[in-house]
């Protein structure tokens, strides 16, 4: 991409539920000493699902772009960071989020705030969305607007 932003995105061979995204760029060892300004810095990954309706946008596609739903944000880390760098998606965060509550019930014995209650929605996942394409959109890199 040329400049400091930009986005890409890809057409998935079938539908899946996002639970985490990984950004693999260049390894460190082969990049110039000071050369790393050109890798993603802050990214938004956005999810479309499939087509439920058979408009001739949503079909010729194979995926409904009229339905971008925000499926992670994260920021890659080039400073302390490995050139692998893996992020929960807003998905995936949920469901650890409940597995942490659960514990913490399990520990103490306290269902008083469960997230089986059906007065507590604070716990719930949200639903499960398969997507058939997704958007990577880099709103920053770590380098000058021109890199």
């Amino acid at each position: 991409m040329a400049g400091s932003t930009g986005q890409l995105t890809l057409k998935l061979d079938h539908p899946v539920t996002i639970k985490a995204v990984s950004v693999d760029h260049v390894s460190w060892e082969i990049v110039p000493e000071g050369k790393h300004t050109s890798a993603p810095k802050r990214i938004i990954v956005f999810g479309y699902p499939p087509c439920e309706s058979a408009t001739d946008d949503c079909t010729s596609l194979g995926f409904d772009i009229q339905q971008e739903f925000e499926v992670a944000r994260f920021s890659y880390d080039v400073e302390d960071g490995t050139s692998i760098q893996t992020f929960d998606s807003h998905y995936g965060q949920a469901i650890e989020n409940q597995k942490a509550l659960s514990k913490v019930e399990d520990t103490y014995g306290d269902d008083s705030d469960s997230c089986s209650s059906n007065e507590s929605g604070s716990c719930s996942v949200p639903p499960r969305i398969d997507v058939a394409a997704v958007t990577f959109r880099v709103l920053e890199n770590w380098g000058h607007p021109g890199e």
